[in-house]
């Protein structure tokens, strides 16, 4: 199954097991208020546009201001149903004109490159002078209360996570100049739902050793009403 085929069947459902990353967005909206950012704003990556969502009513951003470039339509499409101007496109063939990017965001999704040299041509080319990347990186998570289930699903994401440092060098080189790294975290209130649903729709790059079976016999397992979903997150701000 491609990337785009698996958010594609992921899209109708997608917010209910992703809460909106509030770490994110703060950052992303303190970033554009700190630095004055009026030229396009891109969310490479950016799913079903509820986090652009979310900047553009903290920043009150015009609807032209704002992009999102997605691998998957049915992802576009959802993003669309906000008001989110979305194109559905590689992130190294975006279409768009020469130094027409103030702001390039990277939310969990520059692992899905697909070309890193032509990537990197494609951010030079897109990039204003001034432009910026911020690129955000999970680097742990855990669910509360824990549970032997639960702990293996979680054991299994970091067995199979890289660095943030050595996926994000070997697909940037050192194109960009690193200004600086920040560690952010943020806690969700998720429900029962919420943690079967993650458990069910693990990524297949994650977790593929564990067969959709027993997957389906582990959210059995599952008890509880509420859950605390803890998230670490690096994020790396490059300069063009």
């Amino acid at each position: 199954m491609s990337i785009a085929q698996h958010y594609n069947e992921l899209a109708a459902n997608y917010e209910n097991i992703h809460p909106l990353r509030e770490e994110a967005i703060a950052k992303i909206v303190n970033y554009i208020k700190a630095n004055s950012v009026t030229g396009l704003t891109v969310d490479f990556g950016g799913g079903t546009g509820a986090m652009l969502q979310a900047v553009q009513a903290a920043v009150h951003l015009k609807p032209e201001q704002l992009l999102l470039i997605d691998l998957s339509s049915g992802m576009c499409a959802e993003a669309r149903g906000k008001g989110i101007k979305a194109i559905q496109a590689p992130y190294e063939a975006t279409t768009l004109p020469d130094a027409s990017v103030s702001l390039a965001i990277f939310h969990e999704s520059i692992h899905h490159t697909q070309d890193k040299l032509q990537l990197q041509q494609e951010l030079k080319r897109v990039l204003t002078p001034q432009g910026r990347l911020l690129v955000f990186f999970q680097t742990d998570w855990y669910i509360e209360p824990s549970s032997d289930v639960l702990q293996k699903y979680v054991f299994m994401a970091r067995k199979n996570r890289k660095a943030p440092e050595e996926v994000i060098n070997d697909l940037l080189g050192n194109q960009f100049p690193l200004i600086k790294r920040e560690e952010l975290v943020s806690t969700n209130t998720v429900d029962l739902q919420f943690v079967q649903d993650a458990i069910l729709n693990a990524a297949l790059s994650y977790w593929n050793k564990i067969h959709i079976e027993e997957r389906s016999s582990d959210v059995g397992k599952i008890k509880g009403e509420e859950f605390a979903l803890i998230r670490k997150i690096a994020c790396f701000e490059f300069m063009r």
